[in-house]
């Protein structure tokens, strides 16, 4: 008898091993992508918020590049990061073959060779195209990295580790980081009475 159960339960999982790469799931791709326009966004934005497009292993091993028009978009290579505190997506326009979607940004700044404090709402259009049946993105393929302050903190602290003080402002960037991250902080904190 647990022979005969040992039996059927090899045969079971045989069986979803082999559907599951049909389905989108494999043990490079542990989770199918969205399927909608806006959903994939999401994803991107998400990714993006966490750093995937700071370097370019963090870049490959992430699942952007699987949603993007191959050959349009590169690896990363900017100088320049945006700093958000949050996004939303605003709204989404799409046909049979076609899709658009806008993400309101909350902007707290920029960072490059130093850090500049500019609080502003940028929105941006992401475009997608069916391709093969799903949708790809197609713009903005020059849209640069959109991270939390968490992210370019850990992200800089990680570049000062393997590579000393390549710059030498890094430090001081890491620091007004940490201190802009304390005021909105404080700045987001309920009244205690």
């Amino acid at each position: 008898m647990n022979n005969r159960k040992s039996i059927v339960l090899s045969s079971v999982i045989l069986i979803i091993l082999l559907f599951l790469p049909s389905a989108g799931i494999s043990a490079n791709n542990p989770k199918p992508l969205p399927e909608s326009s806006r959903e994939l966004t999401k994803l991107f934005c998400k990714l993006d918020f966490e750093g995937a497009r700071l370097s370019t292993d963090s870049y490959q091993k992430s699942d952007i590049a699987k949603f993007l028009v191959p050959g349009e978009f590169e690896s990363p290579g900017w100088d320049t990061v945006v700093l958000v505190t949050k996004y939303k997506i605003e709204k989404e326009n799409l046909n049979d073959k076609q899709a658009s979607v806008t993400v309101s940004y909350d902007v707290i700044g920029t960072v490059s060779s130093d850090l500049t404090v500019m609080k502003h709402k940028a929105p941006y259009t992401f475009r997608f195209k069916k391709q093969k049946n799903r949708w790809v993105m197609i713009e903005p393929y020059d849209l640069p990295q959109h991270i939390s302050i968490d992210t370019a903190i850990k992200h800089l602290e990680g570049l000062l580790k393997i590579q000393g003080e390549v710059e030498p402002s890094t430090t001081a960037v890491i620091e007004k980081l940490k201190q802009l991250k304390r005021r909105l902080n404080k700045s987001i904190q309920p009244d205690r009475d």
